[in-house]
């Protein structure tokens, strides 16, 4: 079994949307963008990698235009390792407002797991796998991401857009998804369900 396998809120939400190129808004974490009392900052990362980074199925919450999605992509949990360039943005100003964005491209392969492989904590995070070798399906192939959000005193919005293009692990079939989420919370924080949240994914 694979043990101490980590998902943050942000990778939740991101993965759902990306479902066939699942994984991370790289650490970046939805906590992160909350109000704070805290000094006026501003900084850049830049990163190459996503390395084991979990995503809940992108079905429930409703989804729309996803007749031609095959089953894992939309009700497995998936598992992302990708290698490519990436770079993360933050700013909070003096009052504790934020934003960030994320963009990442590169290529790299998802594990698409049903729940039942699985294990989880109390907070619903994956923590391991039963059986390594039994993922309903993988995929190999090219991934573009963007992620954003802001958050005020009033209101926290999680937005993103990714594209996927590769083939099917084994059969060699092409593959492709493109996903657009918006989460609102307004007011509240994260991780309570969202004010209003839209996933519009294609196949």
């Amino acid at each position: 079994m694979r043990q101490g396998i980590n998902s943050t809120v942000t990778h939740r939400l991101w993965w759902k949307a990306l479902g066939v190129a699942a994984g991370s808004a790289i650490a970046l974490g939805v906590a992160g963008i909350a109000p704070a009392a805290a000094a006026a900052l501003s900084q850049t990362a830049h990163y190459t990698t996503i390395t084991d980074s979990w995503g809940t199925p992108t079905v429930p919450p409703p989804v729309t235009n996803n007749t031609n999605c095959p089953g894992p992509v939309l009700y497995d949990y998936t598992l992302a390792n990708a290698t490519g360039h990436g770079v993360q943005h933050l700013t909070v100003n003096g009052a504790g407002d934020s934003w960030f964005t994320s963009t990442f491209t590169g290529t790299g392969t998802v594990a698409f797991y049903p729940a039942s492989e699985l294990t989880f904590d109390g907070g619903g995070n994956v923590t391991g796998i039963i059986d390594d070798s039994q993922p309903d399906m993988v995929v190999s192939g090219h991934l573009t991401a963007w992620f954003g959000g802001e958050s005020n005193k009033q209101n926290q919005v999680v937005h993103g857009t990714i594209n996927f293009q590769g083939t099917i692990n084994g059969s060699g079939s092409p593959i492709s998804f493109h996903d657009n989420l918006q989460g609102v919370w307004t007011p509240g924080t994260p991780p309570g369900p969202p004010t209003s949240y839209h996933n519009d994914a294609t196949c």
